[in-house]
């Protein structure tokens, strides 16, 4: 597909983006020249040159061309129109510059308010990380001390232990040794009272039984007699009952028997004695 020709572009190099041109644009002036044979010989330059450029299929062009420069000429070399149109320009430069600046404006705040969100999202996504290394660095510090104390417990426990064995091994050993004592004392206490009541109080307690049976014989009165019922075709039996008991009975017999052995001893002493007494007086006659 063939470009299509821009005259303004090709014959005066007024680019698209100038479009609309001012008058100083159209002759190559620059904007505001206040010199009118500046401005008459501009003009002239440029519709000499359309002129020698329009032939052919662009002569529509050119003709186009070179009465928007004549307009040109006749505005900017005439006072009163060049002032008027001077003071429209400036209000359009103006407008345009305004509208511009408004948005640079508008686009430095978007700009400001684009790196100020960004930088805190930044700050934001710092502070966060910052928080979870703290958290992380506060969690690890916690476990490392539990971890520790832990440590030291399961330390202390068997020292602990060991302390406790070693107060209580003397303790059990100094507890042991006094019931051991305790009982020594008891037996040596049972013992001497025993050695004592056989020295002692032995004889006393071998002939008291005998004279406390008889004085019990001898206080105790008679017991009525019992009659015990017929049995059968029998007749009923009366008995007197001894009120002394079988065991006084059976040690006053045998204190009884020990003393007659103890009297016939001694008389059977005394008759050998004076057996000998009487056969040593026979042998000194």
């Amino acid at each position: 597909m063939a470009k299509q020709f821009d005259p303004y572009h090709k014959w005066l190099g007024i680019a698209p983006e100038e479009r609309l041109p001012t008058h100083y644009r159209l002759l190559g002036l620059n904007l505001f020249e206040s010199d009118p044979d500046v401005i008459e010989a501009a003009a002239d330059r440029q519709m000499t040159y359309l002129q020698e450029v329009s032939q052919g299929s662009e002569l529509e062009q050119a003709q186009k061309l070179l009465t928007e420069v004549a307009e040109a000429r006749l505005c900017l070399l005439n006072g009163e129109k060049k002032a008027a149109y001077d003071a429209r320009l400036r209000a359009q430069l103006e407008a345009i510059e305004g509208g511009e600046r408004l948005r640079q404006q508008s686009k430095s705040a978007a700009e400001s308010t684009a790196r100020k969100s960004q930088n805190k999202s930044a700050s934001a996504a710092g502070d966060r990380q910052l928080r979870a290394r703290k958290k992380k660095a506060t969690a690890s510090s916690t476990a490392a001390r539990e971890l520790k104390t832990k440590k030291q417990k399961q330390g202390q426990q068997p020292a602990a232990a060991a302390d406790a064995a070693q107060k209580s091994a003397p303790a059990g050993k100094d507890g042991n040794r006094s019931k051991v004592y305790m009982a020594l004392a008891g037996a040596a206490v049972l013992l001497f009272v025993a050695v004592a009541f056989f020295l002692l109080g032995g004889d006393r307690a071998t002939e008291s039984p005998p004279a406390t049976a008889r004085k019990s014989a001898n206080e105790t009165p008679q017991s009525e007699p019992v009659e015990i019922p017929a049995i059968g075709s029998g007749r009923p039996i009366t008995v007197q009952p001894d009120p002394t008991p079988w065991f006084i009975k059976k040690r006053l017999g045998r204190s009884t028997s020990e003393k007659e052995e103890q009297e016939s001893s001694t008389r059977d002493s005394e008759e050998e004695e004076n057996g000998r007494s009487s056969a040593d007086t026979g042998k000194t006659d």
